[in-house]
């Protein structure tokens, strides 16, 4: 009998013992700060918490982009059918948003460049918080700008709103509340298409984000150029301008003809040369974070060196000539002219001026280079050159002949005919 009272104690005891740390378990779940719920409105919201983490993968910085501008261009068309279904729901009910106003939202609005994302995600649904600049119709200063872009990949549908900076702020930092939808609805806009991304269309987003930067924010593009590159090339921001200046046609006409990719562990480098022959280079580490070169031949990589010097004659002359003639495609006429002979300046240009107009009255914009013959007399060669405005059958052409002295390492000094 002593025995069972004693098994019927220790069973009450071990049940009071199961009753509090139930209680406390309760009391831990239903400890929420209901004023982090915005407007109470999320009684069929599930609440999790969730640190954001900045978007490191540019593919999906792509297709998120590719969602923002397909919003833009159905405000320039001015359907607002669209705008309405796909605006995130929470959206329109706090702002009061209905068919008639939505396009108030996105309106003027020609072109998002995104600079950095970070993002919510869970099994089923992402959230994406975006920082960028909006270009706007008859307004040639950028603005900060902020869109939130919802995924749900169960129904692979997804939703887009402004946001405010402190909001933006807050999700970075992952101090925003975090609340997962039950599911974006399908309608006939807001379908969510898994496109499939290239190397050419990163470079490309990169490039055209930096031609962006020199047209209208050039402090900004002069910091994202690749700093030996920068420090070899301009002196200063002003030399920096003024090159911008010179060269707008080139980056107005931009269409990539050739790429190339090289993935390291922690750099992906991309190299590009457009339909008018000039090149370019990016160092990227992760999303939106690049560095970029303008041109193959300011900064002498040791690959290049080394290519050079294992070359024969005949590439090295066609490395030099197609050098100068790129130099002169880039307004860069000082620097093209310190690769002349002495005696052949004093003789037809004793200042760079002089040398700048004769450049621009008897050579091209974009000048194609094409070497026919080369004659070797000591250690000089005298080039038969024909130079194109182009590629096409209907390009412009002259003859020329240059004079060129292959110097040390990658260095050279050349002369030309001139127009008399």
């Amino acid at each position: 009998m002593k025995k069972v009272k004693k098994i019927i104690i220790s069973l009450l005891v071990l049940l009071i013992i199961l009753s509090i740390i139930l209680i406390i378990l309760i009391k831990q779940n239903n400890n929420i700060d209901e004023n982090l719920l915005p407007n109470n409105e999320l009684a069929n919201t599930k609440v999790y918490a969730s640190n954001s983490v900045k978007e490191n993968n540019i593919y999906t910085i792509l297709a998120i982009d590719n969602v923002i501008q397909n919003v833009i261009d159905y405000a320039k068309e001015s359907n607002k059918q669209a705008l309405y279904n796909i605006t995130e729901t929470n959206y329109i009910k706090k702002n009061n948003i209905s068919t008639d106003n939505v396009i108030t939202i996105y309106e003027n609005i020609e072109k998002y460049y995104i600079q950095e994302m970070c993002a919510f995600e869970t099994s089923t649904m992402s959230e994406y918080y975006t920082y960028g600049f909006i270009l706007k119709e008859n307004n040639d200063k950028p603005e900060n700008y902020y869109f939130k872009v919802c995924k749900d990949s169960s129904n692979s549908t997804f939703s887009v709103s402004p946001l405010k900076i402190d909001e933006y702020n807050k999700a970075k930092e992952g101090k925003i509340n975090k609340t997962e939808n039950e599911s974006i609805k399908s309608n006939l806009y807001n379908k969510y298409n898994y496109n499939l991304y290239s190397g050419k269309d990163v470079a490309e987003k990169y490039i055209n984000d930096f031609i962006f930067k020199m047209k209208y924010i050039p402090d900004v593009a002069f910091g994202t150029l690749d700093e030996e590159y920068r420090n070899k090339k301009f002196s200063n921001i002003d030399e920096f301008k003024s090159y911008i200046k010179n060269n707008s046609e080139r980056f107005d006409d931009f269409i990539i003809r050739s790429y190339g990719r090289e993935a390291t562990e922690n750099i992906t480098n991309y190299e590009v040369e457009d339909i008018n022959n000039y090149y370019y280079k990016i160092k990227a580490s992760s999303g939106m974070d690049y560095t970029i070169i303008l041109d193959d031949y300011t900064v002498e990589s040791n690959e290049y060196v080394q290519k050079y010097n294992s070359s024969s004659d005949s590439t090295k002359i066609a490395t030099c000539i197609n050098k100068f003639f790129k130099l002169i495609d880039s307004k860069e006429y000082k620097s093209a002219y310190a690769y002349l002979d002495d005696t052949f300046k004093q003789k037809n240009f004793d200042t760079v001026g002089k040398f700048e107009t004769y450049a621009k009255q008897n050579f091209f914009n974009n000048n194609t280079v094409t070497i026919s013959s080369a004659e070797k007399v000591g250690d000089i060669y005298s080039c038969k050159v024909q130079i194109k405005s182009g590629v096409s059958v209907a390009a412009m052409s002259k003859d020329i002949t240059v004079i060129i002295k292959l110097k040390e390492n990658t260095d050279f000094v050349m002369s030309f005919s001139i127009n008399k």
